[in-house]
């Protein structure tokens, strides 16, 4: 699981993507589908979001679908400075 500083939930709808969307998995059909969730109710639910159905999915009951969403998506990862010389990424094995 990553860090809680390196992802941030981004306001989305209609299918819409997010530079650094984290992929959660892929449908029957082969497209990626990504890690999202709404408000229902007052609870907050993880779901998925199917890009060409322009929706997330939750599974309260059934599955229910949502044109407004959020979207988890990576940011960018801290520069570490060494020296003087320059900086080098930190590996931190996240995501690969």
């Amino acid at each position: 699981m990553a860090k809680d500083d390196c992802v941030k939930w981004v306001p989305s709808s209609h299918g819409a993507l997010t530079a650094g969307a984290v992929r959660g998995g892929t449908s029957e059909d082969g497209e990626p589908l990504y890690i999202g969730r709404v408000q229902y109710g007052s609870d907050v639910i993880n779901g998925k979001i199917h890009p060409s159905h322009g929706v997330c999915y939750i599974g309260v009951d059934i599955e229910r679908a949502f044109e407004n969403y959020e979207i988890l998506v990576r940011q960018e990862s801290p520069r570490i400075v060494t020296s003087n010389r320059g900086a080098e990424e930190p590996s931190s094995g996240y995501y690969s």
